[in-house]
């Protein structure tokens, strides 16, 4: 037993030094538990060194990369030539690396994940230790009379192991109300991480148009100085009056308190800077300013907004959260089973009797709360109040950003539009200074002039920076807002190590050139070519361009019409088609003096060639003889006068035309009638019930619809017609407000509710007093009266007509069968009716006679019940006069016990008297006789 202990006892300190071991050291816990404890900087993957070499100048853009690129530029005692330029990704992932609100967010998400974690262990069963060693003090002592206390010793040692087994699934569906909260607090870390993204933007366009806006205000005081430089010389020459020197002088005294206000400017844009980039950064100037800037339509990028947006996802995952926690909840009203196993060795204790005393206990213990004064159903309250408090904000969230969305979206394709008339309004202005100035250097331009253009040309590019600023801030607002900002960077924050610096070129400035766009993305590209050096090469002759086949001919058809008709041309036939006529023409090269066309000999259409002109027959055949023989022709040749030729060509012209068909018009009979308007209206019946119904009864109210297409789809997809009232109320437009329902109490509205919110998205429904809405209804009543509104007419065909009349008419005997149907129905549920009320006399006489009956049965059992009565109450009151008599008697028995055992006590405390003065007065002789020996003795000795 002893040896049992000892280990135990050594076991104990051994664990306990363990545990206090793991509390003072917490590294190996870290590195265990996946670093979930660790409160150091944000895990950083560091890039390759040798991946910025790799990326060619072509994959930058053709940006030069400078190491020691510098400006001479000092803005109020900040040198930024010794600044190093860095880029906008730069910027964002030093952010995010220094960022001390986003480590607090991610703690809070190691947080919620280590509650993830205790819901979890609720699963698991919980096994307990107990050693107990002590000693007891026990009053009072059955054992030995003697001794007032009795003392033993106690020791023993107890395994406690305890398991749920059944809960209602009220742990299974907090675990999974805790997984979504936990994915709340990772979603609301990537909405910290999007702001600190954000932030990060902000500050760094505001010291990259500041900046632009010193350049372009300096560049203007540039000018006004050259200009002042220039007047001040002509007046002291005699060339300028007084009031330009002092015209000139306003310019640049404005100039320089614009030029001062936006140093300043810049100056508080680069500390706000370094402020949220952080310290390393201190020496760093931003430079990127050019994005391809390009977006879907509103209704895509709203579409991606739902899905997309955080906040929205965090109300999407809230609501879910809160789903389970009320389910969670409701398994407090089913009862609870549970497991219970304990082992418990005893080594000393009261009723120990041999040396060990060992007990095995296993228990189920199932326990059901009856009454708890309504918690459970608080709390299952709260938590309906709580979802519909997120359904609440969830809407009201999805309108703000709906409106913000497209205020951005409206925003971004006004700026870009005027972004480009502010471009041409630039370069134009630059252009009329430039002349303007040339013309001043040589006195023939006007001062005035030139200031007013000088002006102009600085408020336009002025505004070209302000509108650019705004354009790329709209940009990554968009981005934002449909949750692709994070992304855009490449910034993964499901990743512990998502902060990648191999996209970084830090310490590697790149310059960007005029007007070049700066990509973010830089990922390897195929090599591209270079350029090809350029060598010199001699002009080529221009050749002048060959007239084409179709021009020839048509130019010596310009030059036939204008042929005397008396002349002659060879006629040349017959072919098969104007193809094969082409073909010959081209393959004689006779293209310059020819063309062909139809022609109908015999009612047959025939192609034939004519060609070259003679004013004289002879000359003509003569060329006939000719060209046959330098051609092997087997074709017809003949002599035709022009005047023929043009004949034929232009009945062949006039053959050509295509005359329009004329159109065929259809003559359609119509009947006018009038226009038949069938309008959605409530139900009278349950309307009139609903108005005549208790002040103090209650109703549904369903939802404001602004339009009576959408409350007629709802109330038919519901089926709620023939229980639903609805009219029209004026709450700054005009909408249609629908109640369902009267209620006399709260019993059955919850599920009714509960109902329409599963089938309808969006609505959410409330109990109202039907005093309210009637109130409501007569405020608006005058909206409610229908109006008489003049008939319109329509015109139909009379075969559309006819279809009406055809359609009435089946119309009509559907309700002359239905009426007959109905008829019948009557008759039959008359006759049923009578039969049923015949059976129910027969049944209520049976009923009556059953309950005389039962009356008399019941009067014969309570006579009985009667008799029965005063019999106990009889034998009560004789049983009670008994027990009095008893009690009587053993009040006398115990008076007189009493009594003896007084009378006893007297006795002895008198006997008990007796012996103590029997005992004084032996004591008393003793001491006499000890006296008279010690005198005795003393006379004896004297004698």
């Amino acid at each position: 037993m002893k040896n049992i202990v000892v280990n135990s006892l050594i076991i104990l300190l051994l664990s306990s030094s363990l545990f206090s071991k793991d509390e003072i050291d917490k590294k190996p816990l870290v590195n265990e538990d996946k670093k979930l404890l660790k409160e150091n900087k944000l895990n950083q993957k560091e890039g390759k060194k040798d991946s910025l070499d790799a990326i060619s100048k072509d994959t930058l853009n053709t940006v030069t990369n400078v190491t020691k690129k510098k400006s001479n530029k000092k803005v109020k005692g900040v040198d930024t030539s010794v600044y190093t330029k860095v880029k906008l990704i730069d910027a964002v992932l030093e952010t995010l690396a220094q960022s001390e609100i986003l480590k607090s967010s991610r703690e809070n998400v190691i947080q919620y994940e280590l509650k993830l974690k205790n819901a979890m262990a609720e699963y698991y069963p919980t096994v307990n230790f107990e050693y107990v060693r002590g000693r007891t003090r026990s009053k009072p002592n059955d054992e030995d009379e003697l001794s007032k206390f009795k003392f033993f010793n106690d020791e023993y040692y107890k395994f406690v192991l305890r398991q749920n087994l059944y809960s209602g699934g009220s742990t299974n569906y907090m675990v999974k109300s805790v997984t979504k909260k936990f994915e709340v607090a990772k979603n609301q870390y990537k909405i910290k991480l999007d702001s600190e993204i954000k932030k990060a933007i902000k500050a760094y366009f505001d010291v990259v148009f500041a900046n632009r806006s010193v350049m372009v205000n300096e560049r203007n005081m540039k000018k006004l100085n050259k200009i002042l430089e220039i007047v001040t010389i002509k007046y002291d020459n005699g060339a300028a009056s007084i009031g330009d020197l002092t015209s000139i002088k306003a310019n640049v005294a404005n100039a320089m308190t614009k030029l001062v206000k936006v140093k300043s400017k810049f100056i508080e844009s680069l500390r706000y800077y370094e402020y949220i980039v952080g310290t390393r950064f201190e020496k760093t100037l931003p430079f990127e300013k050019n994005f391809d800037i390009k977006i879907d339509d509103f209704d895509k990028l709203y579409k991606r907004a739902l899905e997309n947006n955080k906040n929205l996802i965090n109300y999407y995952k809230s609501i879910q959260a809160e789903k389970f926690k009320h389910k969670s909840i409701r398994g407090e009203f089913e009862p609870k089973v549970d497991f219970e196993l304990s082992y418990k060795e005893s080594m000393q204790g009261e009723d120990i009797e041999e040396e060990h005393e060992q007990d095995l206990n296993g228990k189920f213990r199932v326990t059901y709360n009856l009454y708890n004064a309504g918690r459970d159903k608080n709390k299952v309250l709260e938590v309906n109040s709580q979802i519909r408090d997120l359904n609440y904000r969830l809407e009201e969230e999805k309108k703000k950003m709906k409106w913000n969305l497209s205020k951005i979206h409206t925003s971004i394709t006004t700026v870009s539009d005027a972004l480009k008339s502010t471009i041409e309004e630039v370069v134009a202005s630059r252009k009329m200074v430039s002349s303007y100035w040339e013309a001043f250097k040589l006195g023939e331009q006007d001062l005035q002039a030139l200031l007013q253009g000088q002006k102009q040309l600085n408020a336009a590019e002025t505004e070209l920076v302000k509108f650019e600023k705004n354009q790329v801030n709209d940009f990554f607002s968009i981005l934002e807002i449909t949750g692709d900002l994070s992304a855009f960077f490449d910034v993964d924050p499901e990743n512990p190590k998502f902060i990648d610096f191999s996209k970084s070129d830090y310490k590697k400035t790149v310059i960007a050139k005029d007007g070049q766009k700066i990509f973010l993305n830089l990922e390897k590209e195929k090599d591209k070519p270079k350029k090809e050096e350029v060598k010199e090469k001699k002009p080529k002759e221009i050749a002048i361009p060959e007239i084409s086949f179709e021009d020839k001919i048509n130019n010596y058809i310009k030059k036939f019409n204008t042929f005397d008709d008396e002349s002659y041309m060879i006629k040349i036939g017959n072919f098969k088609n104007m193809y094969e006529s082409f073909a010959f023409i081209k393959d004689k090269k006779i293209d310059d003096n020819s063309f062909s066309f139809d022609i109908l000999d015999k009612l047959k259409i025939k192609n034939i060639v004519v060609h070259n002109n003679f004013k004289d027959k002879a000359l003509a055949k003569e060329y006939i003889s000719k060209f046959k023989k330098d051609n092997d022709i087997n074709k017809e040749f003949s002599l035709i006068k022009v005047k023929e030729v043009k004949s034929l060509y232009n009945s062949y012209l006039a053959g050509l035309e295509i005359k329009k068909p004329k159109t065929k018009v259809k003559v359609v009979e119509k009947v006018r009638q009038e226009k038949q308007i069938k309008e959605f209206s409530t139900n009278e019946a349950f309307k009139k019930e609903f108005l005549n119904s208790s002040d103090n009864f209650y109703t549904i109210n369903v939802a404001s619809f602004s339009n009576k297409k959408e409350l007629e789809e709802f109330i038919l997809s519901n089926d709620i017609y023939e229980k639903s009232f609805f009219f029209k109320y004026f709450s700054s437009v005009e909408l249609y407000k629908l109640v369902v329902g009267i209620y006399s109490s709260y019993d059955n509205i919850e599920n009714d509710i509960n109902e329409l919110v599963l089938k309808n998205k969006g609505i959410f429904p409330v109990v109202e007093k039907i005093e309210n809405i009637k109130s409501q209804f007569k405020e608006n009543l005058d909206l409610n009266i229908k109006e008489t509104k003049p008939k319109e007419y329509e015109y139909i065909s009379l075969k559309q007509l006819e279809k009406q009349k055809k359609k009435e008419e089946e119309k009509r005997e559907e309700e002359k069968e239905l009426r007959s149907e109905i008829l019948n129905n009557k008759k039959e549920e008359k006759a049923k009716l009578e039969a049923e009320k015949k059976v129910k006399l027969e049944v209520e006489q049976k009923v009556k006679a059953e309950e005389q009956r039962l009356a008399e049965e019941e009067a014969q059992r309570l006579e009985k019940e009667e008799l029965e009565r005063q019999r106990i109450e009889k034998e009560l009151l004789e049983k009670e006069r008994r027990l009095a008599e008893e009690k009587r008697l053993a009040e006398e028995k115990a008076k007189i016990e009493a009594q003896r055992l007084a009378e006893d006590k007297a006795k002895a405390e008198a006997e008990a008297q007796r012996l103590a003065e029997e005992k004084r007065i032996a004591k008393e002789e003793e001491q006499r006789l000890e006296k008279e020996e010690l005198e005795r003795q003393s006379v004896t000795e004297h004698l």
